[in-house]
């Protein structure tokens, strides 16, 4: 009997350190996670600049010039609005909106990340109004909507269809989503 006790008794011990191991490497990989979600920001904070558009290139785009010395210019997309291209039907009075309310001015950028063509995802204000704000508003501009379908801007949207407002006063209007999917992108 003792003989075959004997012979169970590294196969017990390999079961043991194989458990040991196996508990040893769960903790490891709870620690790292633990490690990883204390290290890591939920969400950086937006940076902020001061300065003024240089240029407006079209209803949701521009060139910002911190007024910082040295700071190059930035490129702008006017975060969470999407305003006609230019060659669509409201797509110039989208623009000269835009210039007439900017150019000239001090304004604030507000800083969100970059979209899909490396430009600034921005936050435009003059005099402490948002801009992107009262595009949509004014009807120069459409609420971009991510993919559940929502928006900062809705309600100003809401609010420019319902009295008419900008490109909305035409019944026919259509959503620069829906224009660039039909026609594609104006070429400039």
């Amino acid at each position: 009997m003792k003989q075959a006790a004997w012979f169970r008794l590294p196969r017990l011990l390999w079961g043991v350190a194989r458990m040991g191991l196996l508990w040893m490497l769960a903790s490891a990989l709870g620690l790292g996670l633990t490690l990883w979600m204390v290290a890591t920001p939920a969400q950086a904070e937006p940076r902020q600049l001061q300065g003024q558009v240089s240029r407006v290139v079209d209803g949701d785009t521009l060139w910002f010039q911190p007024a910082e010395p040295g700071e190059p210019l930035v490129a702008v997309r006017l975060r969470g609005i999407d305003a006609p291209e230019s060659c669509q039907p409201w797509g110039r009075q989208a623009t000269m909106a835009l210039r007439e309310q900017v150019l000239g001015r001090p304004a604030t950028l507000l800083i969100h990340g970059q979209d899909d063509y490396r430009r600034t995802l921005g936050t435009l204000s003059v005099g402490g109004v948002d801009l992107n704000a009262g595009l949509v508003a004014q009807g120069h501009a459409w609420a971009w909507r991510d993919s559940k379908g929502r928006s900062p801007y809705l309600t100003e949207e809401s609010a420019a269809r319902a009295t008419g407002r900008g490109a909305h006063a035409d019944p026919a209007a259509e959503a620069p989503r829906d224009f660039r999917q039909r026609h594609g992108r104006c070429r400039r």
